[in-house]
């Protein structure tokens, strides 16, 4: 058997150290979870958003992406399930419903069960419709062209994108921006990422696409694991800093 070498050993213990600092302050933090807590910009603007289309009487749209079992498929595809699961406990019983639209089969049959489950734990479940949760398309662009109607519809007052999108993208955030419509979004993908930049909206990057449920206050665990990821950066930066020195100075 070989032995492990610096590498694995570094990533061993980075493991063993987030898994330390999440129960830390998930026990640390049981009274007050989301006391002090970073918040994330581009879901503090969702969230802003969820209350202003509520009070306007308006419509809000939830595009939680595609790619989740297709070519390429990747799990971040249903990061936009907790965004979902938060929004809908808020917005059940607005003058419009929430519309949520999805690219992937799996993730609008998950969607729907987001959604029933919200309204059972709100004892109505006779208000739920399927139409709440649509299937959009199977393919990136299949899926794009059954966004821009629910984008462009006539009740809406605000875009929330939260899963895997690409750079075609533009072409709603584009439509949103010429209707006056506030757009909030986050996505793992590089494309989507430059197409967000471009279209002026609210983004969350790097591991901060993961964290609406820690910046929502829905799920105390994932302000734990946020806090522990927060730590893990400081670890890391100031491990670099301190192994570039030492390299500078030729100890290493």
């Amino acid at each position: 058997m070989s032995s492990l070498g610096m590498a694995d050993k570094v990533a061993i213990a980075l493991v063993l150290l987030a898994l330390a600092g999440q129960l830390f302050f998930q026990s640390a933090r049981r009274r007050a979870p989301y006391s002090k807590l970073r918040k994330v910009n581009a879901y503090q603007s969702a969230d802003l958003l969820i209350s202003a289309v509520a009070e306007k009487g308006r419509r809000l749209v939830l595009g939680i992406g595609n790619n989740l079992t297709d070519q390429g498929a990747s799990l971040s595809g249903v990061a936009g399930l907790p965004l979902l699961k938060a929004i809908s406990r808020r917005s059940l019983f607005n003058d419009q419903k929430l519309q949520t639209v999805s690219g992937d089969g799996v993730l609008a049959c998950l969607s729907q069960m987001v959604t029933h489950g919200a309204y059972q734990n709100a004892v109505a479940v006779e208000l739920f419709q399927p139409g709440e949760a649509v299937l959009a398309g199977t393919t990136r662009f299949a899926s794009l062209a059954g966004l821009l109607p629910e984008v462009n519809h006539r009740a809406n007052g605000g875009v929330i994108l939260s899963g895997q999108f690409e750079g075609e993208t533009l072409l709603a955030l584009d439509l949103a921006a010429r209707k006056n419509i506030l757009v909030a979004g986050s996505t793992a993908s590089l494309g989507g990422q430059a197409a967000f930049l471009a279209g002026v909206c609210n983004l969350a990057l790097g591991e901060d696409y993961y964290a609406p449920a820690a910046s929502l206050e829905t799920d105390p665990a994932a302000a734990a694991s946020l806090r522990a990821q927060d730590l893990l950066r400081i670890i890391i930066a100031i491990a670099l800093l301190v192994g570039a020195g030492l390299t500078i100075a030729g100890v290493l």
